[in-house]
């Protein structure tokens, strides 16, 4: 990179200037063999403003690198979802669950992505307990909501978590 170093872009990526790190990024031809945490950078930033087919191939390329970052393996995995690629997704979580299987976040998008493969009762199983521990999380709360749309065999999940408070 000549330059933008991968410090500056991810004060991007903190302010939410993900355009802006888009745009240099390209401008300046990051890539996973030049730089791979500025390629990573740039993976998330394009999954960030929904460019998940620009992402694919920059995250394809960067998994020799970080295939053992339970982080990046979560972005990879939930672009795969984004994309319709659930069984490729589905492996990806694993191997993140594997490295990290105490992060919330994960296992939010796990069982986001189990929704999406109808397997209800894991994905209500993972989304109460999390809301048994964090309350407040609000994302696994919404997830919890999806699910009951999504499940007509148990609509609503909500009453399952009343149960266990």
């Amino acid at each position: 990179m000549s330059t933008i170093s991968s410090d500056q872009l991810s004060q991007m990526f903190s302010n939410g200037r993900y355009h802006d790190l888009i745009a240099i990024a390209r401008a300046n031809d990051v890539n996973p063999q030049s730089d791979p945490v500025a390629a990573q950078l740039l993976a998330a930033a394009l999954f960030s403003v929904g460019e998940f087919a620009a992402a694919a191939p920059v995250l394809d390329d960067l998994e020799p690198s970080f295939g053992l970052n339970a982080d990046f393996l979560s972005l990879y995995a939930a672009n795969c979802r984004r994309m319709g690629l659930l069984q490729r997704a589905e492996d990806l979580f694993a191997r993140a669950l594997q490295l990290n299987p105490n992060s919330r976040s994960i296992r939010n998008n796990y069982a986001n992505l189990l929704i999406d493969l109808e397997q209800f009762d894991q994905a209500r199983e993972i989304l109460v307990k999390l809301l048994e521990e964090a309350p407040d999380y609000n994302d696994a709360r919404s997830n919890l909501n999806r699910l009951g749309f999504q499940d007509h065999s148990n609509p609503s999940p909500l009453q399952e978590l009343a149960k266990s408070e």
